[in-house]
């Protein structure tokens, strides 16, 4: 009987959980393009991918050494993997997509685009899946999808992306090649440099390809900073063929508001910029909105949608050198605000920090003592994290200056009151 032990012994060893997922792993873009209209527009899988090939990744395969899916960055959040959709990692999976969570105003307007510019429920049902190893290099990454009609996700839409096809992404350093390489259907609409028509849906005519992306690729909407900490509303590159459409360009406290905190209205030239009196503030959006004549009755109707502003302007937190924690500079109600995100492991922070400061600076040429404005670390208020799932790993801590937000600002970590003693410096706010 003992031969019969063992044998059972053997297979006890072997046996693996059934209901665990092993999603079909792509190599290649040659290979992703068989499957790419599942990701493609009106969802965004594909432009994730490429943002991660190209802004969370280095040729290496190791993360930047500003980005930390722990903190939230890009909006990464822990990823559970309760419905066993992938193999149980060693050391846990973070997921981002969600266009709708915190931190994913920092992606890149591309990425963005058609969230803001049509309403099919497919433009924010994407997820990009990654586990790392301790040194922070690529382990795993998957794409994945909710179901529509259930908040779940969908096994047979998930495939594993290999660190070769990431490595193959990296060397196209243009959006529209990649998206032609994977076999985008622009002849018939689907590309998401989308011209829309007055009924706010995107047109199914013949366009030829280049004036399409032009059009899209041409208008610049984007909210600065005055000196003073409010809007300024800038565009840039509207087409002559639709200026004498153009009605107004909005300024919107969020993408959910429908009446426009101000205008610049007709005519507005190509390319310029509008001071307001509105504070600087995150959700902020742009729009720009076209006549038009329905059954004989004029109406205005948005034509491109800008993202909403992002309170740190889409800059990432500054580690703090030789410490777990970083600094990052961000603003409300139109003032320079400055955030410490604090490693829970770093118990001893406080004693550590006792004397460290944080100064507010209106250039990156100021001496360490002319701060206009600065504060004791250890006086910083601790933000209560209501998201389960985010920033896990860090104790987050926030202060308000009263200094304006603008053009040059930045924030600085001092360890003490030695000129030598700066750990951190943020990029200046708007810096090219």
């Amino acid at each position: 009987m003992k031969w019969k032990t063992i044998l059972c012994c053997f297979f006890l060893c072997f046996t693996w959980d059934e209901n665990v997922a092993s999603p079909r792993i792509f190599k290649s873009i040659a290979e992703l393009k068989n499957v790419a209209d599942s990701f493609c527009y009106p969802r965004h899988g594909c432009k994730l991918l490429y943002f991660a090939a190209h802004k969370i990744f280095e040729k290496n395969l190791h993360l930047y050494k500003n980005v930390d899916p722990r903190r939230g960055d890009y909006g990464f959040h822990s990823f559970k993997n309760h419905e066993k959709i992938l193999p149980d990692p060693s050391s846990g999976y973070f997921s981002m997509g969600n266009l709708n969570s915190k931190g994913s105003s920092q992606l890149d307007p591309y990425v963005m685009h058609d969230f803001y510019q049509i309403t099919d429920p497919r433009r924010n049902m994407d997820r990009l899946i990654v586990s790392l190893s301790r040194d922070s290099e690529l382990s795993r990454m998957f794409l994945t999808a909710h179901h529509l009609k259930k908040n779940t996700f969908d096994p047979d839409q998930t495939i594993e992306i290999a660190p070769k096809l990431i490595q193959e992404i990296q060397e196209i350093h243009d959006l529209l090649q990649y998206l032609t390489e994977l076999g985008y259907k622009f002849g018939d609409g689907e590309i998401d440099c989308i011209i829309r028509n007055f009924s706010g849906r995107p047109k199914r005519t013949a366009v030829n390809l280049e004036t399409k992306c032009n059009l899209y690729t041409e208008v610049k909407l984007d909210i600065k900073s005055t000196e003073k900490g409010y809007a300024k509303i800038t565009w840039e590159g509207i087409p002559d063929k639709i200026l004498n459409t153009i009605a107004y360009i909005g300024l919107y406290k969020n993408a959910d508001s429908e009446n426009a905190l101000v205008k610049v209205n007709s005519p507005v030239p190509k390319s310029g910029a509008s001071p307001t009196t509105i504070p600087l503030n995150p959700g902020l959006q742009l729009r720009l909105v076209k006549y038009d004549t329905v059954n004989g009755i004029n109406r205005h109707t948005p034509f491109l949608n800008g993202s909403e502003f992002d309170e740190a302007n889409r800059v990432l937190p500054t580690e703090i050198k030789g410490y777990s924690a970083s600094l990052q500079l961000y603003t409300k109600d139109g003032y320079a605000c400055a955030r410490l995100y604090i490693e829970k492991s770093f118990t001893g922070w406080k004693k550590e920090f006792g004397a460290s400061w944080v100064g507010f600076y209106t250039s990156n040429q100021d001496n360490f003592d002319k701060h206009k404005q600065r504060e004791l670390c250890t006086k910083f208020t601790l933000i209560l994290n209501k998201e389960e799932d985010y920033a896990i790993d860090y104790d987050i801590y926030e202060y308000q200056s009263k200094l304006s937000i603008g053009p040059g600002v930045q924030a600085r970590f001092m360890l003490n009151d030695d000129k030598g003693s700066e750990k951190a410096r943020t990029v200046s706010w708007e810096a090219p």
